[in-house]
Parts: structure tokens; C-alpha cells; sequence
């Protein structure tokens, strides 16, 4: 399956892309500028509070990351390993980022049910879904905390 299921109208994509935007089933190209659309959902080992009562679960789901299609990734100055701030209109979370081939141009993927990932903290999504602005920050520093 592929993170482009979770986009606001499934993985229905308008042809033809424009590099550097996320086209979607209202035929809209969305500018990558304008920030990334935010995907979430559960993933392998972390489900919510059977994961969080169990340290063998907890170790094999490991730590969130935000995950990005390389393309993007390379696009943003990015590589696995580096550290970004995801912000929303309300406030902001740190992630390591990962890369994933999954992840659709323009869109990352945050898993939910990680304590370090409170997406809460952004803001709710709005009309379609929600845009987070993404920046690279030191490995040291601790965003949202």
C-alpha cells in the first residue's frame, strides 16, 4: 500500500504533475512552497495503549520519524538521519527524518501514536487537510519540548 492513500481524495492524481507540486483529486496543483500536506496513520507495533503498557512492542516499533519520498527529501536539502521542524499553524514538533519511496511529492508522513510525535500540536486540519512548513534544525535541539 502507499502513504498516498491518506491524502485529502485518496491517491487519485491529476496528470500532469508539475515538479515541485502535489496534484489531487480536485485537479489542484498545491505549490510545494506553500508547505507539505500532512499524512498520518498508524504503523506496525504502534497502535495507541497496548504498544505503550508493552516494552517489547515499544522496542520493535522504535522511535518516529517524519518520512519523506527522497525526491523531497533531496529537493529540501535533506537526508535520513537529519533532524526537522515540522510546524503547523498552531505549533511544532522535531523528527528525525526517514526515507520512503512510499511517500507521494509533496506530502510526509508522520505515524500517530508516539509520544515524541504529538500531533495535536500543530493544529487541526482545514478545508482539504493540513500543510506543515518543514525546516532543518540541529540534531541537539528540542523542538516543542
Amino acid at each position: 500500500t502507499s502513504w498516498a492513500t491518506l491524502l485529502p481524495n485518496g491517491a487519485t492524481w491529476s496528470a500532469p504533475r508539475a515538479a515541485g507540486s502535489l496534484a489531487y483529486g480536485d485537479g489542484v496543483a498545491h505549490a510545494a512552497g506553500e508547505g507539505l500536506w500532512l499524512l498520518s496513520g498508524g504503523v506496525l507495533f504502534a497502535q495507541g495503549s497496548l504498544t505503550a503498557r508493552s516494552s517489547t512492542l515499544a522496542k520493535l516499533a522504535g522511535a518516529a520519524h517524519a518520512f519523506l519520498a527522497p525526491a523531497e527529501a533531496s529537493r529540501l536539502g535533506l537526508a535520513a538521519g537529519d533532524r526537522v521542524e515540522l510546524a503547523g499553524p498552531a505549533g511544532a514538533i522535531g523528527l528525525p527524518v526517514q526515507l520512503d519511496d512510499s511517500v507521494p511529492p509533496g506530502a510526509v508522513f508522520v505515524p500517530y501514536a508516539f509520544a515524541e510525535a504529538d500531533l495535536g500540536r500543530l493544529g487541526a486540519p482545514a478545508g482539504a487537510g493540513l500543510k506543515v512548513r518543514l525546516r532543518k534544525v540541529a540534531a541537539t535541539a528540542q523542538v516543542g519540548a
